[in-house]
């Protein structure tokens, strides 16, 4: 076991290590902070003060609740799913996204859409009639999304 010196030292080194690595995270656009720890009093109370990470990595779930009825993603009735206009998703960093999510009319289920299938996604230009103006959308292929019931 380490002594108390010893381990106030790889302490230290860690909370720099970690400063370090968030400042990284930052600069690739990630919303994070260090998640505070208190120092143990001394190794007798160790498992006392295990922490539960190091970085807290925050980012945004875009809910979308539409007019269509669908308890799976084979039943969703149109071979791409209407994400958001692109404007709005190029408002933000895309490393802040963890994705978008698709509620059902009767709100029992919802389609997920993770980032992580953002290369896959559509990019479409229509008239909105109700906007009376052309619209730029992102649409993603049904199958890059997972049913959840909620």
């Amino acid at each position: 076991m380490k002594s108390d010196e010893e381990f106030l030292k790889d302490y230290e080194t860690s909370v720099d290590v970690v400063g370090q690595v968030v400042e990284w995270l930052k600069t690739k656009g990630y919303n994070c902070r260090e998640i505070p720890s208190d120092i143990r009093p001394d190794s007798s109370v160790r498992m006392e003060y295990m922490d539960d990470g190091d970085i807290e990595v925050i980012q945004r779930c875009e809910v979308k609740y539409r007019q269509i009825d669908f308890d799976s993603v084979e039943a969703f009735p149109f071979s791409t799913v209407f994400i958001d206009e692109e404007y709005k998703l190029l408002r933000h960093h895309p490393a802040t996204l963890y994705g978008y999510v698709i509620v059902n009319k009767s709100r029992t289920g919802m389609l997920l859409i993770p980032r992580s299938t953002r290369k896959l996604w559509i990019r479409d230009t229509r008239w909105d009639k109700t906007q009376k103006r052309d619209c730029t959308t992102m649409c993603a292929p049904k199958n890059c999304s997972t049913y959840f019931s909620l």
